[in-house]
């Protein structure tokens, strides 16, 4: 349930791990959590839980709201943190594809998270969030991923720059093709896509042991 008493469609996948990831999809078409449900059950047989959950005015969540979208998408992401937390999890992830890759950019603003994952995503739109370094916790590990000729315009050259604006510790990690955002997935270069972001969760967990 958001703040605002929207209540969000999501399917959660427990591990033996403390590590959880809120895996935030891209917009339009066919586009929901679907697009990260293979990919989060990978990620729970690796120790991860993992949370897809469909944005207002997706699937069956609820659809409102007066803000701008900006911050829907931080506040639906917070709600997704929120209920995790609930579960007794400490330790938080945002990966994001496209929109979801801004909202989980816009979320760092509102959340204390442990690591960010963008998938040719964007920086905020929103007038006072377009310096990363004022994220709750500019010091986390951030993860970009973009294809070379991402067939978004200007979505490439987009994603270098949220790179090369975004405090350390960053990493850019760029594949030669036209996919956009979890269309990845589908390509050639899939696989280690996976590998990549799983290695990314393994670190961050490394770096923060259950007591």
């Amino acid at each position: 349930m958001t703040e605002d008493g929207y209540e969000l469609e999501g399917t959660l996948f427990l591990s033996e791990g403390d590590l959880a990831v809120v895996f935030a999809h891209m917009a339009g078409g066919d586009n929901d959590q679907r697009n990260w449900i293979p990919f989060a059950k990978e990620a729970a047989q690796r120790g991860f839980n993992a949370l897809t959950f469909n944005f207002r005015c997706y699937g069956n969540s609820g659809c409102g709201g007066s803000d701008s979208g900006a911050i829907l998408l931080s506040r639906d992401i917070g709600a997704a943190v929120d209920f995790l937390r609930g579960k007794g999890l400490d330790t938080f992830v945002c990966v994001g594809a496209s929109m979801g890759g801004r909202g989980c950019v816009n979320a760092a603003f509102d959340e204390e998270l442990d690591g960010l994952v963008i998938v040719a995503g964007t920086g905020s739109s929103h007038p006072d969030r377009q310096n990363l370094a004022d994220f709750i916790s500019p010091e986390m590990p951030k993860l970009f991923i973009v294809g070379e000729n991402d067939h978004i315009a200007d979505r490439t050259q987009v994603m270098i720059e949220l790179y090369e604006s975004a405090p350390e510790p960053k990493t850019l990690i760029t594949y030669p093709s036209q996919s956009h955002g979890t269309e990845l997935f589908g390509s050639k270069y899939g696989q280690d896509m996976k590998e990549a972001i799983l290695g990314f969760l393994g670190e961050i967990q490394a770096a923060n042991p259950s007591e």
